[in-house]
């Protein structure tokens, strides 16, 4: 896959996980019902969790979304740093909030895991793509047989 689809898929991916956020971020501004097979959403939204620091985490999941979408738009390696860097925090706090629900509120928002589901497939490209622009001499062995296994197409060749 080339780098430019890469990017593209990254931004669809991150613009997939600020609509599920957009439509919590609705939800919890309009006191609106969460359509959710299960009490699971409600019981999560309204949990002392729901916040960070007084902030809804829909509104926060909205804007790292957004910020994870506007970094797709350029090439440059430092953007695809930030990149790495916001979805490793990211899923680092929806691995926690996962924890949380789980294990301290007892109940399991579908459309939070569909955004889990969303950070961690973003997580994995954002990967194949650190990999494939990074000059193949700086690779440890078992990512350059990848590489080389799935033809991915490198932005910058080295012999």
């Amino acid at each position: 896959m080339t780098a430019p689809r890469l990017r593209a898929l990254s931004a669809c991916l991150a613009l997939a996980g600020a609509a599920i956020a957009a439509y919590l971020s609705y939800a919890r501004l309009g006191s609106v019902p969460i359509m959710c097979p299960t009490s699971g959403c409600e019981t999560v939204q309204r949990s002392a969790y729901s916040e960070l620091g007084g902030i809804p985490v829909a509104y926060l999941g909205f804007a790292t979304y957004l910020v994870l979408a506007a970094s797709t738009l350029s090439e440059a390696r430092r953007a695809l740093h930030v990149t790495a860097l916001l979805v490793a925090a990211a899923v680092a706090v929806s691995t926690y909030l996962l924890v949380v629900q789980l294990a301290v509120i007892g109940a399991v928002c579908i459309w939070c895991v569909a955004s889990d589901a969303v950070i961690l497939a973003l997580a994995a490209v954002t990967a194949v793509r650190e990999l494939a622009t990074r000059p193949i001499r700086e690779l440890p062995d078992p990512f350059r047989a990848l590489l080389d296994d799935f033809s991915v197409e490198r932005q910058r060749r080295f012999p």
